[in-house]
């Protein structure tokens, strides 16, 4: 069946239409692929974006957007995007694409996701967090472990200007598939995540970095944060790292007025949900639907 439109990749032509359409994925630096669909009159009537960082599980995939003019939808042209998409990712490699953001189950974007295929899901927690309730509790927890010389005396937790940078993003990458450019960026205050260069903070021990926090604060609320990352390397979790390096990060967003937290975290992050549930909040489940990519047949 022949259409009246065909899927491209964008040129620098496209950047505004893209803007429109795409916003919370094309911005200033974003490290993106893109595709246009476009009419027989040369105009723009949908777009499609994916991330260049790779989830790692349940599957490796990119996070991918797409957006279609309202008078042509159901034509077939999301469709057509995601699967231009969809070949791109898997020459990278992809077993799966996800949705770019996590949504409320059962509403009405997600049941736009599933009529594209996205049928599974990956669930994510979104807690809210009083970082005043349970502080003290908190406080004594940590100077226990200080006591019985758990903490060694020399690992700091310092702001992300006081540390290196290529150590933060190598981190970032390794960890959670991020794009070491991206990283950068957002580490200089560049592209679209401004970053709370006073309350974003590394551990550092022996010269290395071993963990950060990187928040941004909430457009419509001073006292609030929105984690972005929280990392703490392989070999340091389930022990001492995390909890020092959260106990001075807390301590510090107290000392600036910061009252509050929000950020999500997904099964494989264990250490995160635990400190959750002794924080004492209670979480809201969200959902990031995907689709698995069909097998790539081996050349023989």
């Amino acid at each position: 069946m022949s259409a009246s439109w065909h899927v491209r990749p964008v040129t620098s032509a496209d950047y505004t239409a893209l803007r429109l359409l795409l916003p919370q994925a094309v911005h200033f630096g974003a490290a993106v692929l893109a595709w246009v669909a476009e009419d027989e009159l040369a105009r723009v009537i949908g777009a499609g974006a994916m991330s260049l960082r790779m989830r790692k599980s349940p599957a490796p995939g990119p996070r991918v957007i797409v957006h279609v003019v309202p008078p042509r939808r159901r034509l077939g042209v999301a469709t057509a995007i995601l699967n231009a998409i969809g070949a791109a990712a898997q020459s990278r490699k992809a077993e799966a694409l996800y949705a770019w953001d996590q949504i409320e189950p059962g509403g009405p974007e997600h049941q736009c996701w599933q009529m594209l295929g996205f049928t599974q899901g990956v669930v994510a927690e979104q807690a809210w967090t009083s970082m005043t309730d349970g502080f003290e509790e908190f406080q004594l927890l940590y100077e226990r472990l200080l006591q019985r010389g758990r903490i060694p005396p020399e690992a700091e937790v310092v702001r992300i200007s006081e540390a290196n940078p290529w150590q933060i993003a190598e981190l970032h990458v390794t960890e959670l598939g991020s794009v070491r450019a991206d990283v950068l960026r957002q580490l200089r205050g560049e592209g679209g995540i401004r970053l709370d260069p006073e309350l974003s903070c590394a551990l550092v021990l022996e010269g290395k970095v071993l963990g950060f926090i990187l928040v941004e604060r909430q457009p419509v609320d001073s006292a609030a944060v929105f984690v972005h990352a929280t990392v703490v390397h392989p070999e340091l979790r389930r022990g001492w790292a995390n909890l020092h390096m959260r106990y001075h990060f807390a301590r510090r967003c107290l000392e600036a007025g910061v009252t509050s937290m929000v950020y999500q975290s997904f099964d494989q992050h264990p250490d995160t949900r635990s400190f959750n549930r002794k924080w004492g909040e209670i979480p809201k489940n969200l959902i990031q639907p995907y689709r698995l990519l069909p097998k790539r047949q081996s050349a023989d």
